[in-house]
């Protein structure tokens, strides 16, 4: 996360032991923001910065007034497919804007995600399909040979990157009880057979809550997403961005962002990306380069007294001493 520069009032220490400072546009997420649904916080953090950059990839930026008018379009349509409440609909999604768009719509149409991943095995794939049955799957063009090979001709495969330009794109106003099924996500299934965890508006939000209070998180600010909306790591990073009105960069974590990431990181005083910098050079193999940062960044970690980065920052560099 880049956070642009803080006066200097008396700093905190988040529930990491990292020492942060509150920016002078933070507001506090409150306890009772959390009863209410996502769709609801969304759509106030778009009332509040319509024109604000709410999802930027490569050169594809959008505003947060589009990227709800596009949920809309996906929700509404889901509706006219389905009225049935928290059924589950799948999403093939890749670091992609509208997939993000995609997981807003089908949460507005008051209905379940279940995100898979184009990295997915056609089994672990086919298994999630069996275990869910959802009757619809959202792709965007790139993944929609996927979508349709893996459900099997079993559900209607739509690409959400060629809507009905005439589908309206107001909110679909559904009412949505804090309880509500939001998602369905998958263990990788490295222990056993995969298991589905889901889980409601009301937990997810509490998740950004936590985040958003103990970083301070602000509209101001900017995060990264490097991984595929698919995981939880990957959707409290997206949430904790898109309900604070804060702007999300979309990353490819392989050699395309790799400069962007590096530049994003080059201050590790004032930005935080959610992955580590050893394991995000190690991909790319471009250790000695990962050592440099890590390096720069544990001696201003030294400096600051921030022990619980500097521990992470040293066992990196151990790490990749072995590589």
């Amino acid at each position: 996360m880049v956070r642009r520069s803080t006066d200097n009032r008396a700093s905190s220490i988040s529930e990491h032991g990292v020492r942060v400072r509150p920016g002078d546009f933070f507001t506090a997420f409150s306890a009772a923001e959390v009863e209410q649904s996502i769709p609801r916080r969304f759509e106030r953090q778009v009332a509040k910065y319509p024109n604000h950059l709410a999802v930027k990839r490569n050169d594809q930026a959008v505003s947060y007034r589009e990227l709800n008018r596009l949920a809309n379009r996906i929700a509404r349509l889901l509706l006219s497919l389905s009225a049935t409440r928290e059924e589950p609909v799948a999403i093939v999604a890749d670091n992609h804007t509208k997939a993000l768009a995609g997981i807003l719509g089908i949460l507005k149409a008051g209905k379940v995600y279940v995100p898979l991943d184009a990295s997915f095995s056609p089994a672990w794939a086919r298994f999630i399909f069996d275990d869910t049955e959802p009757a619809i799957v959202l792709a965007t063009s790139g993944t929609l040979p996927l979508a349709e090979q893996w459900s099997s001709s079993r559900c209607r495969v739509i690409d959400i990157e060629n809507l009905n330009a005439h589908t309206s794109d107001d909110n679909p106003e559904v009412v949505i009880a804090p309880t509500a099924l939001a998602h369905i996500l998958y263990t990788s299934g490295s222990t056993g057979q995969p298991k589905g965890v889901a889980d409601n508006h009301r937990n997810i939000l509490h998740h950004v809550m936590r985040v958003t209070n103990s970083t301070f998180i602000s509209a101001q600010d900017r995060m990264t997403l490097l991984r595929p909306p698919s995981s939880s790591g990957a959707l409290l990073n997206a949430f904790s961005a898109l309900l604070n009105g804060t702007s999300l960069y979309v990353l490819n974590h392989y050699a395309a962002s790799m400069a962007l990431a590096t530049e994003l990181a080059m201050d590790p005083l004032r930005a935080h990306i959610h992955w580590s910098l050893g394991r995000l050079h190690r991909r790319e193999r471009l250790l000695e380069q990962a050592r440099t940062k890590l390096s720069q960044a544990l001696a201003a970690y030294r400096s600051m007294e921030m022990p619980f980065w500097k521990d992470t920052a040293e066992q990196e560099i151990s790490e990749l001493g072995a590589h």
